[in-house]
């Protein structure tokens, strides 16, 4: 009897509605998140394709067929090209506010070379060079304009910059960190990391000039949040408040950088624990005090420092601090200090740090733009990270106390790093990296238009001033009307989240290598009209 012959194995189908099904799927995705404009969409971009590569990768080596050497050959050659990839590659953070990943060279320079070489060259011991500035320069002496509303009083700009262009005073490199610039006379004052070392550096407005720096040896680094401090400095009566970003408080002499006193709010109170990205809080000063947001955990939640001394006068509240900036303003009839917390918005009594009323915010995200006052009674809060916008009503409780809720609740306008701008019943800024404006009273989007991603924006008169994600300087017009771009000009390279500041016409950017000052034309100069509101 013959024996049968032996089967062959079936050849293994092809199957290529696999891939397919893998890259329509993460397309697909891709687009959602793009057109709902979700706040980590740059991310989804990054991640899938890569995860999309490793499954097709897969696909190929184990499902289509061929033997054990096949396969063993498509495995082990994959791990090498991944290995290879990660040996020549390093992950940087985001390289922009949609946390899209950043991939640099292993080898390449992250904090800058040049740095060393810019000292060097530049340290001047005899003082301030020359600046015929005559009405053309104004103290910028802290965060966002003298109230911290982003509004830059007694500055008329001129939108002619094909006639007049920005003019270029310096541009050079500068250490890490999202610090923005304050202004007193020509000293500039902004915080860098260099190394191991965190800096609060003084420069010469009209050169760049480093004239006196104060060194910290501390250092912030998170990947996706980047290195170095995150907070502007505040100047007041010749003094520098400034917070690093691991919770060093300084208070130095604006002529010699001196440290007169030094505090962590981390320690003082009860010991807490960083925020998650850094502390970001700008000082804020007024009377005696200097009120600083404290750390995680059960508060404090604001700190008061006595400006001179260092001395703690009091600590308020139990939320978690945020990335904002207290403001100090009266509303309601009631003078208080509003705060934007991880799980609520506060306002607390400028004299004992007692909370007089609490809204609840609740969402373990950044909180970053600065509360803004609407009329008599109302204040803006607005964020990015999948929270709702919220127009908050102040009525007085018949305690001393007040009590705040919400007129209206919406997500049209989600500032990310910046703060919005509130102009005669509307607010402007970039929501998740367009511009766009709304209108207070019903929270509805009334135009939108421009991509100029993350950055940061002042008002100025009736135009306002947008430093862009890219580096550019923009002027739009405050206007419900539409979207008008006045005018544009190239600043900077890198990544520009920081905070700028307008002295009278010069304009001071910062990105995460770069910084720079401008003289912007003013309206005088060109015939134009002189009058702002």
């Amino acid at each position: 009897m013959t024996a049968d012959p032996p089967i062959a194995p079936k050849p293994r189908k092809f199957r290529p509605w696999i891939p397919l099904i893998i890259v329509v799927a993460i397309a697909g995705v891709i687009v959602y998140h793009d057109i709902q404009m979700t706040h980590l969409r740059g991310a989804f971009r990054s991640l899938l394709p890569i995860l999309g590569a490793v499954l097709i990768w897969l696909w190929w080596t184990f499902l289509t067929g061929g033997g054990a050497l096949r396969k063993a050959v498509w495995f082990f050659g994959g791990i090498i090209v991944l290995g290879l990839l990660a040996v020549c590659f390093r992950y940087e953070g985001s390289q922009d506010g949609t946390a899209a990943f950043k991939f640099v060279w292993r080898w390449s320079d992250r904090e800058g070379k040049l740095l060393e070489e810019v000292e060097a060259q530049q340290v001047q011991e005899e003082g301030l060079a020359e600046m015929a500035h005559g009405g053309e320069l104004r103290d910028a002496s802290r965060l966002y304009g003298p109230i911290g509303d982003g509004v830059v009083p007694g500055v008329i700009l001129s939108t002619n910059w094909e006639e007049k262009p920005p003019e270029m005073l310096w541009n050079q490199p500068i250490g890490m960190g999202w610090s923005g610039f304050s202004v007193a006379g020509q000293r500039a004052i902004t915080q860098e990391q260099r190394g191991e070392e965190e800096w609060v550096s003084c420069y010469d407005l009209a050169n760049g000039a480093l004239l006196w720096k104060h060194i910290n040896q501390t250092r912030f680094d998170v990947p996706m949040g980047g290195i170095g401090p995150r907070a502007t400095p505040t100047i007041v009566d010749g003094k520098v408040y400034a917070l690093g970003a691991t919770g060093i408080f300084d208070c130095l002499d604006l002529e010699t950088g001196e440290l007169l006193w030094t505090r962590n709010v981390l320690e003082d109170g009860a010991p807490v624990e960083n925020i998650r990205w850094g502390k970001s809080c700008s000082p804020l000063v007024y009377e005696e005090k200097v009120v600083i947001s404290g750390g995680s955990g059960a508060g404090p939640t604001l700190l008061a420092y006595h400006r001179d001394t260092g001395e703690v006068l009091w600590t308020g509240g139990e939320d978690s601090a945020s990335y904002s900036s207290p403001v100090l303003a009266t509303v309601a009839g009631v003078r208080q200090i509003f705060s934007v917390n991880q799980n609520s918005v506060t306002g607390h009594d400028p004299e004992s740090g007692a909370v007089l009323w609490s809204f609840p915010w609740e969402g373990i995200m950044p909180k970053v733009g600065q509360p803004q006052v609407v009329g008599e009674d109302q204040v803006l809060v607005t964020c990015s990270y999948d929270l709702d916008s919220h127009l908050l009503k102040l009525t007085p409780s018949g305690d001393g106390k007040l009590q705040a809720e919400a007129v209206w609740s919406d997500d049209n306008l989600r500032t990310k790093f910046s703060t919005a701008l509130v102009k005669d019943g509307y607010a402007y800024g970039l929501s998740e990296g367009i511009f766009t404006c709304i209108d207070l009273a019903t929270g509805e989007r009334v135009w939108k238009g421009g991509r100029y991603g993350f950055g940061q924006n002042l008002l100025v008169g009736n135009v306002i001033l947008v430093t862009t994600e890219r580096g550019d300087v923009v002027l739009l017009e405050a206007t419900p009307e539409e979207h008008r771009e006045l005018a544009e000009f190239k600043a900077i390279d890198g990544v520009a989240w920081n905070p700028p500041a307008l002295a009278g016409a010069f304009l001071l950017v910062r990105s995460e290598k770069e910084a720079a000052c401008l003289r912007l034309p003013l309206a005088e100069e060109l015939g134009e009209v002189t009058s702002a509101d």
